[in-house]
């Protein structure tokens, strides 16, 4: 039923994209198809012979949907190329990758097992969502979201224990012990951990997390941390259908780019786009826009 529903999705917005091809005369024109996202999050356990959610009932039933989805996307970069002029620009691009999601870390229950928070009733853990057993009066950390860990900080949280002076230090020693961490075969569970405020100099203080971390496959955040839940295992499994993720390490899974022109620039980024699509129409970048047009040369605009 879930991918009989998806191909009728798939086939109304192909049906759409060829009718916006043919009738596009000028200007930029931007379409998304969102199936291959959501494929991915709901059968990588079917192409992961080691994901512990597996069924063998269905052995390998399932095991090519994803590659389908692929061909399918190739087919419409196809239909693009075979539409559009020499002149004419073709960007394709997705801004994530993807991987399996077989185990879950509670960062939460980690904080508490390391001492950065503490509950009111130890005897209730894991049995309260949204932080509601939290002894904010103790706590000097919590994870919230699924890759975003804030400190308690004063002058921003309501109870905020951690001074301004101190939080670098904190965020220092986090950053160090969450990188030690090991599953019980002796994997690393996270990747990197990153400071905001050293790689989104320009985000919002009073709603950023601190700190950003990136799991290492096959791991990503636990279902319950990201309500602020703190049951007893640090690490579990993952038995649910939503067994491929994003949510893990950038640079492990990295997006894709495609486009018929020469890309100037060896490391290409999503903050990239913008400037090169003003480029290409001769615009000048505004002061206050990141990012490097990706090629230098400037499109004809398409007319009837």
């Amino acid at each position: 039923m879930f991918l009989a529903q998806c191909e009728l999705v798939s086939q109304e917005r192909t049906e759409q994209y060829h009718r916006a091809l043919a009738n596009f005369r000028r200007g930029c024109l931007f379409f998304y198809f969102g199936g291959p996202d959501l494929v991915q999050h709901m059968f990588w356990r079917d192409r992961d012979p080691e994901h512990p959610g597996r069924d063998p009932r269905q052995a390998d039933r399932y095991a090519d949907v994803i590659d389908k989805i692929y061909l399918s996307a190739d087919q419409l970069v196809g239909d693009a190329l075979d539409t559009i002029g020499d002149d004419d620009i073709l960007m394709v691009l997705s801004d994530h990758g993807f991987t399996t999601f077989r185990r879950g870390f509670n960062l939460n229950t980690w904080l508490l097992q390391n001492g950065y928070t503490r509950l009111v009733n130890p005897a209730a853990q894991g049995r309260s969502e949204l932080f509601a057993n939290v002894d904010w009066a103790h706590a000097k950390a919590y994870g919230l979201g699924m890759n975003g860990l804030y400190v308690n900080l004063a002058g921003r949280e309501k109870h905020g224990l951690i001074k301004p002076s101190a939080r670098r230090s904190l965020l220092e020693e986090l950053r160090e012990k969450l990188l030690a961490v090991r599953d019980v075969d002796g994997s690393a569970v996270i990747a990197r951990v990153d400071a905001v405020q050293d790689i989104y100099p320009g985000a919002n203080p009073l709603v950023a997390p601190d700190l950003i971390v990136g799991y290492a496959p096959p791991f990503r955040a636990g279902w319950a941390t990201v309500l602020g839940k703190m049951p007893r295992d640090q690490i579990e499994d993952n038995l649910d259908r939503w067994s491929g993720t994003h949510l893990i390490a950038a640079n492990l899974i990295p997006g894709i780019l495609l486009v018929n022109r020469k890309v100037m620039v060896d490391d290409p980024r999503m903050t990239d786009i913008a400037p090169t699509i003003l480029r290409a129409y001769g615009i000048s970048r505004p002061a206050h826009m990141t990012g490097r047009a990706l090629f230098s040369d400037v499109a004809t605009t398409r007319e009837a």
